[in-house]
C-alpha cells in the first residue's frame, strides 16, 4: 500500500492521504494555531498599555547604564532596575538577563530591547541589543 495516513471515511472504508496533503494539513493547522495565538497576544498587549519605546536601543542601554553602571553586581542591577520600573527576565544562564518592559509613570509600558551581560564574578560587564536588527540586504554576497 502507498505510504500515508489511514483513516476511516464516512462509509467505513479506509483511505490514505498522500504525503503532500498531510504536509498541507499540518501546515494549515499550525498556521491557524499561530494566528489564534497572535490574535490573543495582540488583544492582550493592546489592552495592557504596551508600546514600543520612543527611544532607540542605544538610548535604552544608556539609560539602563545610568541606573546600573558597568561593574555593578547582578543583585544590585536587578534591584535598581526594579525600583526604576524596569522588568528584568533571567536568561538561559547567570551570565545574561533581558530588560523587557519599562513601567513608566502615567501608566505607559515601553517595550525594551536590552540584554544585560554579566562576567564570571556576576558583575554587569556589557549591555547589548536583545534582538538583532533585520532588513533587506542589497549588497553583494561574499563568495565561498
Amino acid at each position: 500500500m502507498a505510504s500515508g495516513t489511514r483513516s476511516l471515511g464516512g462509509n467505513g472504508q479506509a483511505h490514505t492521504l498522500p504525503a503532500s496533503r498531510r504536509v498541507s494539513l499540518a501546515l494549515l493547522i499550525h498556521l491557524c494555531s499561530c494566528g489564534a495565538l497572535l490574535a490573543f497576544a495582540g488583544c492582550h498587549m493592546a489592552g495592557s498599555g504596551y508600546r514600543p519605546s520612543p527611544i532607540s536601543s542605544t538610548q535604552q542601554r544608556q539609560e539602563i547604564e545610568k541606573l546600573a553602571p558597568i561593574g555593578t553586581s547582578r543583585s544590585e542591577v536587578e534591584r535598581r532596575l526594579k525600583d526604576a520600573g524596569i522588568e528584568v527576565t533571567p536568561g538561559v544562564s547567570e551570565r545574561i538577563a533581558y530588560c523587557d518592559l519599562w513601567n513608566r509613570t502615567g501608566g505607559e509600558r515601553w517595550v525594551l530591547n536590552v540584554a544585560l551581560l554579566f562576567d564570571e564574578a556576576g558583575n554587569l560587564s556589557e549591555t547589548r541589543p536583545a534582538q538583532s536588527e533585520t532588513g533587506i540586504f542589497t549588497g553583494n554576497l561574499p563568495h565561498e
